[in-house]
């Protein structure tokens, strides 16, 4: 546990919320162990690996969690003016 994870010798099988940032894609538990022989890779150790995600206030955004989602382009603007 604690080393990043590597696709060529680890096997996801499940992702947990990571304590901060520097532990995103980082192995935070081992399911079962894998096997080398020779620097043959037999079986790959099945593990959960740590991913990281910003707190909502966090993201640049201030705090406009009630704030409307911004508009797809070339959609008509809401509460704007009426055509004449």
């Amino acid at each position: 546990m604690g080393l990043p994870f590597d696709p060529r010798m680890h096997e996801a099988v499940a992702a947990l919320p990571a304590p901060t940032a520097d532990k995103d894609h980082v192995i935070g538990a081992v399911y079962q162990h894998g096997y080398t022989f020779k620097g043959a890779l037999l079986r790959p150790a099945r593990v959960a690996v740590l991913t990281w995600t910003a707190p909502a206030g966090e993201e640049g955004h201030g705090d406009d969690s009630d704030a409307a989602p911004d508009a797809a382009p070339g959609a008509p603007e809401v509460g704007g003016e009426a055509g004449d």
